[in-house]
């Protein structure tokens, strides 16, 4: 989220949810229906987002996925 507003608009269910961090992970970012909306274990540089950062009703949707593959993924842009 390096870059980003403190606060997004994304689109998500709004009937599921992660109730308990798996062993290793702290909660990270917060949704009105999930304590544990966005995720990380850094350790071991694993991730997870329960929202859809790809559809267009999701603010800066593509620059969270442009900070996964380049900033966490190391992904070239070519």
């Amino acid at each position: 989220f390096k870059g980003l507003p403190k606060q997004l608009k994304v689109w998500n269910s709004h009937g599921d949810r992660l109730i308990a961090l798996p062993p290793g992970y702290i909660a990270i970012g917060t949704t009105e229906n999930s304590e544990h909306a966005v995720i990380e274990d850094r350790k071991r540089n694993f991730y997870g987002i329960q929202f859809h950062p790809e559809v267009f009703h999701s603010e800066r949707g593509i620059d969270v996925i442009r900070n996964f593959l380049l900033g966490i993924c190391g992904a070239a842009q070519d």
